[in-house]
C-alpha cells in the first residue's frame, strides 16, 4: 500500500513515474536525477564560500513566468540552470536559501489562490514540495522575511552581523543580468 504522501506526490507533474526526491521530466524521455545531486552541489557551494572565509546565508531568486508581449499567452517556462542546478526545482516564482554553515536549505514557494486550481490543477502542499525536492525546509515566499529576521537572530556570527549572499551580474552565456532576490 502506498502512503498518502507518495499517492498525493504521484499526481504532481513530472514525479507520477519518477517517485519521490527524483527530477524526471517525462517517462523514458529523460534521465531521472536524483535530488541527492542538487544537495551535493549545494553542499560543494557551501564548502566554496567557507573556503573563502564567507559565512551567512545565501538566498536566491528562481525563474518567474512571462508573458508573450502584450498578450495574456504565458511562454513556455523553463527555470533557470543556476537555480535549478543547487534546487531542481521546476516551478516559476520560487526562492531558495542555504545556511552556508550547515547547508540547511528552505525554499520558498508561492501561496495560490483558490482559482488558480482551476485553470492550472491542483495545488501542492508545502509537505508535498518537500518530498518531491528533498530539501530540509519548505515555507511560502511571504515568509521570507520574518524567516530572515529569525535567522539572523539565531546566528552564530560573532559581531551579530549575519551576512546574506545574493547573486547579481550579467549572465556571461545569455547576457542577461541576474535578479537579486
Amino acid at each position: 500500500f502506498k502512503s498518502e504522501k507518495m499517492a498525493a506526490l504521484e499526481s504532481t507533474p513530472g514525479f507520477g513515474w519518477a517517485g519521490a526526491g527524483v527530477f524526471q521530466k517525462g517517462k523514458s524521455k529523460t534521465l531521472a536525477v536524483p535530488m541527492e545531486t542538487h544537495r551535493s552541489s549545494r553542499l560543494k557551494l557551501c564548502d566554496i564560500l567557507k573556503s573563502n572565509g564567507a559565512s551567512g546565508i545565501v538566498l536566491l531568486k528562481g525563474g518567474d513566468e512571462q508573458n508573450q508581449y502584450d498578450t495574456d499567452t504565458e511562454l513556455v517556462f523553463r527555470q533557470d540552470s543556476w537555480f535549478h542546478y543547487l534546487f531542481g526545482v521546476k516551478e516559476p516564482g520560487m526562492y531558495g536559501a542555504i545556511d552556508i554553515a550547515s547547508g540547511k536549505t528552505t525554499v520558498f514557494i508561492p501561496r495560490l489562490p483558490a482559482e488558480w486550481e482551476i485553470w492550472c490543477g491542483k495545488i501542492h502542499t508545502p509537505e508535498s514540495f518537500q518530498l518531491s525536492y528533498a530539501v530540509d525546509e519548505i515555507l511560502y515566499v511571504e515568509d521570507i522575511s520574518d524567516w530572515l529576521n529569525k535567522s539572523c537572530l539565531f546566528s552564530n556570527n560573532s559581531d551579530n552581523k549575519m551576512k546574506l549572499h545574493l547573486m547579481d551580474g550579467i549572465n556571461s552565456d545569455s547576457g542577461l543580468r541576474a535578479i537579486p532576490a
